[in-house]
């Protein structure tokens, strides 16, 4: 069962610059249309593009854009879907949540041992968060969450699975992951 790239980042800037022109453009022409002298209305265009700008970065901070791919949230999210995140650490049971996709890279500690380790990976991919810091470990729902160590999700971490586990890479493979990977949760899809 391999799982490809579930979420592309998508940015744009010719958007941003436009988003920060528009304002400054209707206003300062609409100046000039009132009577303004050209120093004027050239100050309000200015005026108007700085808090444009301002807003739209504001904004790129709080919120990213990413589209999904594969079919491990079927039928929640659709392979193509195109979704609306808030960056944030902030996740509740039963939320889902953007996170880091991993790649694992094996390394030596000692003598003879190989260790995988959780490297930032090259994408993102969406997951629902079954249980947060403190909760018990799902186990009698999933039984394959048994290897997990404990009773209990430990702090700073989620237990994650996609909506479609029979094509998901999740928590069952992944074990626990760390609220660090978390972009965010998605507020609102486009298809």
């Amino acid at each position: 069962m391999t799982e490809p790239r579930v979420i592309k980042r998508r940015r744009t800037r010719a958007a941003r610059v436009s988003v920060g022109t528009a304002p400054g453009l209707v206003l300062g022409i609409g100046a000039l249309l009132a009577g303004a002298d050209p120093i004027t209305a050239l100050g309000v265009f200015a005026v108007a593009c700085g808090g444009a700008a301002a807003a739209s970065a504001l904004l790129a901070r709080r919120f990213v854009q990413v589209t999904v791919r594969g079919p491990s949230m079927l039928p929640t999210y659709e392979d193509g879907d195109r979704l609306l995140v808030r960056r944030t650490h902030a996740v509740r049971s039963g939320d889902v949540v953007v996170i880091d996709q991993p790649r694992f890279e094996v390394s030596r500690k000692g003598p003879g041992d190989h260790v995988p380790e959780w490297k930032n990976g090259h994408g993102w991919m969406i997951k629902r968060a079954v249980a947060v810091p403190g909760e018990r470990i799902p186990r009698a729902e999933i039984p394959e969450l048994e290897a997990l160590p404990g009773d209990r999700v430990p702090e700073g971490m989620l237990v994650v699975l996609g909506d479609n586990r029979e094509e998901s890479f999740d928590s069952r493979h992944l074990g626990f992951v760390s609220l660090e990977k978390v972009l965010g949760v998605p507020m609102g899809r486009r298809k």
